[in-house]
This record gives structure tokens, sequence and C-alpha cells, in this order.
């Protein structure tokens, strides 16, 4: 008796609709790219709970110099605005609306609840929200409002609230590119006038900064302004104005602050086309609540108006019944919160984004183990990690992600024993506060005279570091702790182009790796020569030997955290995320894939949607047994997918990552193809920018499938015996013991009529749906 399991998908490409004016433009170059100009939403069906939360955040057109457009969106009466406040995880590729207003509308005599948001130019200039922690590193930035064309003077004011992590904030204005992220546009016209800029501290209502003289930000040619905000290359521009007059201006985390100026745009306008661009506009991500007795499936109505009230599109998305998640029990399906601002959300925004990942099906969360500063105790308050003990409590592994040998949190050890402050080929300090790897894993041994300082984990540097892993994993009931490594092990790069330069030998970009007396002299063991290696022989003739050194002192260091992660937790895993296997990932992360396997207990590597789905596992596995022969076991290889682009600015920051949001459609089958055909053992979910409920279907479906056949994947193996006799489809058969199963993936926007033929010569006949995937067992 055969039995065929199938879920469908109801995902569409997109891409958003220009305004009437720039359609015909645009025709050619979308039907080009094979884009799809629907919809604020790539995805026609979304589940939703009643009882529970609904999260969306709706894409709208590129539109450029015109005046401002309301995207409308209109709920079941059941629907309604929640009090959740979404204040920074996506902060880095949104912006707010202009307006937001609740009314009621009847529709067919049903009530309707809309929600109008007046959304700001996609071009212009941008005024910023932009925040920093303790260490000056920028982590996230809010969107306040975008200018372009000509305004009068008009008196302006928002509200923003300091998150949590922050200790001082700017509002800066930037140019903007068309995606909302930040570039090098080349030449943009006009000015934006400020003047009576103020911010007032809405818990005493005081003003803390104020700036009364009018400045002007023009826009000259080749106006700049970086990933990340940090707007400091033109002498004119506002931000520089501000830092002279008072600098950064310290917020206190959690608080909330109104920001007031009048504001004057003069003919902003870039120079350039760009109406064949793709870009697309993001609102926040805004949560609802669904009352309990909403009635399902009810439909989601959209619509795009000009200033005027003129629709210019419309359409509706169908809300349907949310199912059940099921997560498999071994296969990992893990995402990464690490690097996003969840931590800094209040806890209700915590708890909301974990239970969404538990009705995803994701079993794991990899969230971000603090460093502690060198001077400062290891102490409850600086060891919690409040969501993975959050997650902990809802059934989710955790696997906390750390980073220290990036820190900043050296400095006083590095300034109290400069002699153990790692240095450059070029004989200068580390800017960064690294510690000579050498001193900590080695202590005095290389010293001249030899030293007492002790090595590994009796060193006061890296010993500190054993500790807070160990007590870290302890106290926060860790499953494992994983690393993205990515530290430099060359004195330069060579046999490749990084980043635009070939053999960059006099570059100081590599300045991570120390090479100061002691390194050589424990080089000079590592090899068993019988003289110190000079400087121009570990840049020529022991070049390689170098790189292998300095991977394997990486590896030394991952022995140690493994080891502090299993003195608290005997079952903890270790495991890495760097670049493929290539010579780029040993010199410029310091990985040597081959060397790493013993060590390991986890690998993790993200293939792009292009390329690499078959053959990330496949590499990696060549490379731990050409070095380690035998070696059993492997390291697990789980594959992180790059759901959306990898990029603090934007999803879809520019035409290059067309092949992401055209895979989409096909999510579901992207996932289970690394598994069952790359062999990935489950798969990682990289990053929460722009996370929203359009995902839960597909990623759903795809892990209910990867649990319900996991011992497949896992005790099983691939067979050959049935082919694909009639139809297009990609298909895999796996074997475990006497029984089969065959998966067929169609990637087609069309349903496929297939013929499948086993080596028995038995025939099954079966129809696989749009951008869906079917399970046949045999």
């Amino acid at each position: 008796m055969s039995n065929a399991k199938f879920y469908s998908i109801g995902l569409v490409v997109f891409t958003a609709a220009m305004f009437l004016l720039l359609m015909r433009e645009t025709e050619g170059s979308q039907e080009k790219s094979g884009l799809w100009p629907d919809s604020p939403f790539y995805a026609k069906i979304i589940e939703v709970t009643p009882g529970g939360v609904l999260m969306l955040q709706p894409a709208i057109p590129a539109v450029t110099n015109q005046g401002p457009i309301s995207l409308i969106l209109s709920f079941p009466d059941k629907i309604t605005g929640s009090s959740l406040i979404i204040e920074g995880v996506d902060a880095l590729n949104t912006v707010k609306p202009l307006k937001q207003i609740w009314r009621t509308s009847k529709s067919g005599g049903n009530a309707r609840n809309e929600l109008c948001c007046q959304l700001m130019p996609v071009q212009g200039i941008e005024l910023r929200a932009c925040f920093f922690d303790r260490n000056m590193v920028h982590y996230y930035n809010e969107s306040l409002m975008r200018f372009s064309g000509t305004r009068d003077w008009e008196h302006l004011e928002w509200e923003i609230k300091a998150p949590q992590s922050a200790s001082l904030g700017g509002v800066i204005p930037v140019f903007a590119d068309k995606t909302g992220g930040a570039s090098d546009l080349g030449v943009l016209s006009g000015n934006l006038l400020f003047k009576n800029f103020s911010i007032k501290d809405l818990e005493n209502n005081k003003i803390i900064f104020q700036l009364p003289k009018t400045i002007s930000l023009a826009g000259n040619s080749n106006s700049y302004a970086s990933r990340y905000c940090r707007v400091a290359r033109k002498a004119d521009s506002f931000a520089d104005k501000m830092q002279e007059e008072r600098g950064l201006i310290r917020l206190n985390p959690g608080k909330k602050y109104l920001i007031a100026c009048d504001i004057k745009a003069e003919n902003i306008l870039l120079q350039e086309k760009t109406a064949d661009s793709d870009a697309i506009n993001y609102a926040k991500t805004m949560v609802f609540n669904v009352d309990k007795d909403l009635q399902l499936p009810e439909n989601l109505g959209w619509r795009l108006e000009d200033q005027n009230g003129v629709v210019i599109k419309e359409g509706q998305v169908l809300l349907t019944a949310g199912k059940s998640a099921c997560a498999p029990k071994k296969l990992e399906t893990s995402v990464w919160i690490a690097e996003t601002a969840l931590p800094a959300e209040i806890p209700a925004i915590r708890k909301l984004y974990l239970q969404k990942f538990r009705s995803w099906g994701l079993n794991t969360v990899l969230p971000y183990m603090p460093d502690i500063d060198f001077e400062a105790p290891i102490s409850p308050e600086h060891l919690d990690i409040p969501v993975a003990r959050e997650a902990k409590k809802l059934g989710l592994r955790t696997r906390t992600y750390f980073g220290f040998l990036y820190e900043p949190t050296a400095k006083k050890y590095c300034e109290d024993h400069p002699e153990f402050w790692a240095t450059t080929i070029h004989g200068n300090k580390t800017p960064d506060y690294r510690v000579c790897l050498t001193h900590a894993l080695d202590g005095g041994k290389y010293d001249v005279p030899p030293t007492t300082v002790k090595g590994g984990k009796e060193n006061p540097w890296l010993g500190r570091t054993y500790e807070i892993v160990k007590k870290s994993v302890e106290f926060n009931k860790l499953d494992g702790i994983w690393w993205d490594f990515e530290i430099r092990a060359a004195p330069f790069f060579t046999n490749f182009v990084y980043k635009g330069t070939i053999n960059p030998s006099n570059s100081n970009v590599v300045r991570q790796v120390c090479m100061c007396p002691r390194c050589l002299r424990a080089f000079q063991d590592y090899l068993k020569l019988d003289h110190v290696p000079t400087l121009p022989e570990c840049r020529t003739s022991l070049y390689n030997q170098w790189v292998d050194f300095k991977c394997g002192q990486h590896i030394k260091v991952w022995t140690l955290m493994r080891q502090a992660a299993r003195e608290s937790n005997p079952a903890a895993s270790f495991g890495i995320y760097t670049g493929p296997n290539d010579e780029q990932t040993r010199q410029c992360y310091g990985v040597d894939w081959g060397m790493s396997g013993p060590y390991l207990d986890i690998a993790m590597q993200r293939p792009s949607f292009q390329n690499g789905v078959y053959s990330v596992v496949s590499n990696l596995y060549k490379a731990f047994l050409a070095k380690n022969p035998g070696l059993d076991p492997t390291p697990k290889i789980i594959n992180s997918l790059q759901v959306f682009h990898y990029s603090d600015v934007g999803r879809y920051v520019n035409n290059a990552n067309r092949s992401t949001y055209q895979a989409l459609p096909n999510l579901k089958n992207f996932i289970l193809k690394h598994i069952a055909i790359g062999g990935s053992y489950g798969w990682s979910f990289c990053g929460i920018w722009g996370m929203d409920d359009q995902l839960i279907k597909p990623i759903r479906e795809a892990n209910a499938l990867v649990a319900e056949y996991e011992n497949y994947f896992i005790e099983g193996r691939r067979a050959d015996n049935v082919t694909l006799k009639l139809g297009k489809a990609e298909i895999v058969t796996w074997q475990k013991g006497d029984k089969y199963i065959t998966i067929i993936f169609n990637d087609a926007p069309t349903a496929e009529n297939i013929m499948l033929v086993n080596d028995k010569q038995r025939e099954a006949k079966l129809t696989v749906p749009q951008n869906d995937c079917l399970v046949y067992e045999w």
C-alpha cells in the first residue's frame, strides 16, 4: 500500500508595485528579473492562531519624488492593535510610518478594523536615532523620517525609547538609498534645513539637548553615509556639527525621549534613474492581538493610496488557522539570535519571539554569551542570559555564541600588561586590545628569560575566559557553546582577492595577528627549527607553516572552551561557524577545517540560495577525513541558511540579492533539500531581521517533514533505486531497513504530474503542487 504525504506552500515571489507614473518604465525590468509586483506581502497564505499574536512587516513600493502614500490594512474585527511594540529587533532594516491611525469600517455588512500607515518616501535624506553600547559599538538605529522633494518649514516631533542595552545615542541625518540602507549614492541635490532641534527627557520633562541655530545639510556630489550610520566623511554633515556642539547624547536605557525640530526640505532629489532598482521600503514589524473567537479562514485586505486618497493598488491575503508545530528530536532546527537586538527588548517581546520560534518547529536558539570586563567580578548579574533561560522554560535547547577574542573587554589587561598586548607584523599594538595567544596558551614558556606566568586555564587572561564559559553554562543551563570564528591567521593575505585587493602585503588590514618575539619563538618550537624565524621568512618561505601554526593555536583555544563547558555540563557541545573549506578561510578566518575535525562537535556554514546546497557537507567531510583518516565520529555539519540577505542594513540591499527573495516560494523545498540531498544535520535560521508570520507556514511544514523522517536521515542511507520516468522534478530516495521514501521537489510555479518507478518496476503517479514537495513511502 503506497502512501504519499505532502504539505503545500502558499508563498509568492514579490517586489513592490511602483506608482502608476513608473509602472510602464519598470514593467520590462520586472519581467526580466522574474519579480512579482503583486503585494506588500510575499505570502498569499498566513497562518493565524486565535487567542494568539500576529506579527507582520509589510513592504511598500519604491516611489521617487512623489508625495506621501498610505498603506491601509483591513482586518476582521477580531484582530486589533497590540500594546506590544518591537523596539529594536528589526530596526536596522525598517522605517516608521509618518502617521499610524486605527479606524473602523464596514465591508459587505461586516465590521472591519483598518490600520492606516502613511509611509515616508524611499529616497532622500533620512533622520535616524542611533544607539551605542557601553563600548561605543553601534548596534541599532531607528529611522524617524525621510525627506525628499520640497517641503516648507514645519514643526515635527518623534517619541523614541532608548533600548535597554543603550548607553549613548545620537540623532543623525544620513543620505538614505532606495532600499532603506545608507550608501554612496552619487549626486544628490537639494538641502535639508534644521532649526530649534531639541531632545526632551519625557520622565522629568527636561530638555537634555538643544541646538537652536539653523543648520543646512546639503546634498552635495558624492555625499556619503556608511553602514551603521557612522557619518563622518562630510565636514558639513549635521552629525559632525552636533558633535561640535555637544558630542553624542547620553541616554538612559529604557527611558523615553521626545525629539522636536523645525525642518525644511529644498528640492531633495537623486539625479540618477532609479525606476528599475527593485527597491522596497519596509514598515516596522507590527504586532496585533487575535481574539480567541476569530473564525478562520478570513481575509486580510490591503491597499495603497496616494495623498489624495486615490487607490493605487489593492489586494487580499488569506488568513488560515495555524497548526501545531512538530520539531525534530535529534536533528537541529535552530535560530541565530546572537548579534541581534532581541536581548534588549522587554521580556514580553522576547517571550513572543521565542514562542514564535517554537511555533515554527525550531528546537534550538543561539543567543549571545556576554563577556565581562577584566576588572569586573564574575557574578550572576554578569552571567545572566535572560533569553537563554526563557528559551529553556519553553523547552528549547540553547547553544550560546561567544566572541571573546573580538571583544574590547581585555582593554585593562592589555594596558596593565603591554608586554602581553598582541603586536602586529608592523611592530605596533593591535588597536582593539587583543592578547597574545602564545602568552595565553603557553604562559611564560617563550618569554626571554622564561617567566613563571602560567598558560591555558591557569593563565590570568585565558583562565578568566575559561571560568566565564564554565560558570555561564552552569548558571544558564546551556546545552553548548559556539563561535563565529573569523580571526586572522596570516600576516597578510595571498593567493586570492580579498575585498577587492590582491596581496596587500604592506597593508594595515591584517592587524589582528600577533607576531611578537614570543610568538616567533613558539613558531620555532612548532617547526623544530635551529633559529628563530624572521618576519621576512614568515612572509615568504614559511608563510603556509605560519598559517598552520596560528590555526593550531586557535584549535587549542577551542579545546579549552569545550573543556570549560563540559565541566558544567558533560554533554555540552562545542561548534564553530566560519567560511568554506578553502585558503581564504585559512588565512582570513584562521580556520583549517581539516585540522579542526577532532576538536569539534558541530560545524556550521552558511551556503547561499544560488549554490552550495549539495557541496557543503561533502566538502567538509572530505576535509576532516583527509587529515584525520578514520575520524569517528565526525562533527555534525549544520547549514545556516540566509533566509533573508545577511546584512545589518537591509533585507534586500541591492539587485545582486534578488536570488534571496526569488527563492522564497521554494523556502520549504530549500530547507528540506539541505538535509535530504545535502546531508546537513538539520538547519539554522540565520538571524531574525524582518522575521514575521509570513514565514511560519513554509518553515513549520519543512520542520514537520524533517521531524517525521529524521530517522531516515540519521540512521538510513541514500538509495538510487527510484527514477523519475515522467515529469520535471528533483528527487532523492532514502532507505532505512527495508523501507524507502522518495522526496519529490517541484520548484516550478505550477503543479507537476510525475511518475516514479523503482527497481522492482513498481510505478507511482503523483501530482506535486507548485513550489512544494511530496514524500512518497514505498
